[in-house]
């Protein structure tokens, strides 16, 4: 600044504005660096403020969360604790889970039906598509004028082993009937020859059968009064009904004989291959059974099915010596099921009575996994309506169950059947 002073004096003054001016620019320059600084200042602070507010919405997000999965938490517990008390989960929903949800999703159609509303729907269709075991559903109770009320309703017992549940089942597209090709017992077979001789001659034979697309099904009229209380009566539709549409499905399985509208079972003429045992007792006639099956018919035998008392009459077996209980040679009982030969044996009162409701004592054995099928074209449904003949002036609704099923049965040397000994053991 000394120089620039002197410098001036010696310009004679002239040189004093530039340097005045130098000394505002040089001001001018300072200011702005200085707000620019406070700019930035400014732009970290807004910055710091919009990050403490990101980690407080951050807080209240995991706060969220955290009372989420305390309260998620709480339920699992309730869940394991209602598994302790009433049985694992099953790993597929029975035919109670299946129905009760499509019920719910009718709640309001049922109620305006029950309620006689004009807007409601003058036909109520449930489709099942996946249809398990059957289970009493729960129906809360309570107490009327000073009555203890025992909740849901007592029902008939229910059949333990469906013949469904030894067959493979599958499903079938539109149409009426079933087309199969079978190979059948052919002529010649292969041997040796001498070069340059007519080779032996052989042919394999195939047939072409079909079986008929049938529905089964069964109508229930319920007055208005008994449809109003529609937690007895859902559970009686999705316990009791199925359990009867089984049933008639059993019959038809095993002893349908075939004509009009029935299917063809398993134990009428031409479908199974009678047995040949001369034994006197039940437990040698399915020995007997097993070794016609495999040495005449080359047939692997996986399951016996007979009525539940030729069943039990096993467990009635006496030594001859010391007179004490116990299970014929060659039986055994592990985890509840009993097996003859290695095969299992299952009891069904579907055994119990034949086509026409007469006394049935016979035995079954055979490949179930190969010698029939069930196939389903539709799965059992429930229909509900108010249009039947005499309804309207009855105060009633109409209650239908149906399925529609064919049962191939792939020839006779897949089974064999046959009357059971007396006395049994």
């Amino acid at each position: 600044m000394n120089f620039l002073y002197r410098d001036a004096l010696a310009d004679g003054g002239g040189g004093m504005e530039e340097v005045t001016k130098a000394v505002k620019e040089l001001k001018t320059e300072a200011e702005k660096g200085q707000a620019a600084v406070k700019k930035q200042i400014g732009d970290v602070a807004d910055e710091v403020k919009g990050v403490k507010e990101g980690v407080e919405e951050v807080k209240s997000s995991v706060t969220v969360v955290r009372d989420e999965q305390d309260k998620l938490k709480e339920e699992v517990k309730s869940l394991k604790a209602a598994r302790g008390r009433e049985g694992a989960e099953p790993k597929r929903k029975n035919f109670n889970q299946v129905l009760a949800d499509a019920l719910v999703e009718q709640t309001d159609e049922l109620e305006k039906m029950a309620r006689g509303d004009s807007g409601r729907k003058k036909n109520l269709s449930i489709q099942l598509k996946a249809v398990g075991d059957v289970t009493t559903a729960s129906v809360s109770g309570g107490d009327a004028w000073g009555n203890i009320i025992r909740p849901g309703i007592i029902e008939l017992p229910k059949r333990k082993v469906n013949v469904r549940d030894l067959l493979p089942v599958g499903s079938i597209g539109p149409g009426t009937e079933f087309v199969y090709m079978r190979e059948i017992p052919g002529e010649g077979a292969p041997d040796v020859h001498t070069e340059g001789a007519v080779k032996s001659k052989l042919d394999l034979r195939l047939q072409e059968d079909s079986v008929k697309i049938q529905t089964i099904a069964g109508l229930m009229d319920v007055t208005k009064k008994a449809f109003n209380n529609i937690p007895g009566f859902v559970s009686l539709m999705q316990s009791r009904l199925p359990e009867l549409l089984r049933r008639a499905e059993d019959r038809q399985e095993l002893w349908g004989d075939g004509t009009g509208d029935n299917l063809k079972g398993i134990l009428t003429a031409g479908n199974y291959t009678a047995s040949d045992s001369t034994a006197d007792t039940l437990v040698e006639q399915l020995i007997d059974g097993l070794s016609q099956a495999e040495d005449e018919l080359e047939t692997d035998v996986t399951t016996i099915l007979l009525r539940p008392k030729y069943y039990f009459s096993f467990f009635k077996n006496k030594a001859a010596g010391s007179g004490e209980y116990d299970l014929p040679k060659n039986v055994t009982f592990v985890n509840g099921v009993m097996y003859v030969s290695g095969i299992p044996v299952y009891s069904s009162t579907a055994m119990n009575k034949d086509f026409a409701g007469a006394e049935a004592n016979k035995f079954l054995i055979g490949d179930w996994s190969l010698g029939a099928q069930l196939l389903v074209q539709e799965d059992m449904r429930l229909e509900i309506s108010e249009h039947d003949q005499d309804n309207f002036r009855r105060n009633k609704y109409t209650v239908r169950i149906e399925e529609t099923v064919a049962l191939p049965v792939y020839g006779s040397r897949f089974f064999i059947a046959g009357d059971v000994a007396t006395p049994v053991v």
